[in-house]
């Protein structure tokens, strides 16, 4: 697989390298990501966490990404896909994660919009799924704003958690 990098005009989306350790557990142990997007409060766990989306990169050809700024490279969250647990589980799921003190100031709108490009033209992938909790108010906008469609819910993995949404986004380079 060849060297990832997605660029906008304040991000750097590229792999995460063993170096990224620290940031990467800061991420990880966040509160949101640890209630929306399955992080882990425990250090050696989130390390191996790193590995297996390094491996996974490499492997895959996709995965997830640090998300990066361009003036600065402080790593402020990250951005990819992960094999969809959703339907036939041959769709790809993207998921995006900014830290605290990056949140309400379009990064994520951004990094969504180059992983959604870099799916559908360069993993040639015609639908791309995004999975988010009916409580997780946050990640509902930006799929709206963003365009997805939404396709179903699905029970929580624990019975007193709210739905899993499931939404979509088809790609309009495919429809010709």
């Amino acid at each position: 697989m060849s060297y990832v990098q997605l660029k906008t005009d304040r991000l750097v989306l590229r792999p995460f390298s063993e170096a990224d350790g620290s940031e990467f557990f800061a991420i990880q142990s966040d509160p949101e990501i640890q209630k929306f997007l399955h992080g882990t409060s425990d250090e050696q766990e989130s390390l191996d966490h790193l590995h297996e989306f390094i491996e996974a990169l490499r492997r895959d050809g996709h995965g997830l990404l640090a998300l990066t700024l361009v003036e600065t490279d402080e790593l402020i969250g990250y951005g990819g896909f992960l094999r969809s647990d959703v339907g036939s589980g041959e769709e790809l799921q993207v998921l995006v994660g900014v830290l605290p003190n990056w949140r309400k100031q379009g990064f994520a709108a951004e990094a969504l919009a180059a992983l959604l490009r870099w799916a559908h033209i360069d993993l040639s992938q015609r639908r791309v799924l995004a999975v988010a909790r009916a409580d997780n108010k946050a990640s509902l906008s930006l799929l709206s704003k963003a365009g997805a469609t939404l396709v179903g819910e699905r029970p929580y993995k624990w019975p007193y958690e709210p739905v899993e949404l499931v939404y979509e986004f088809v790609s309009p380079v495919h429809d010709a």
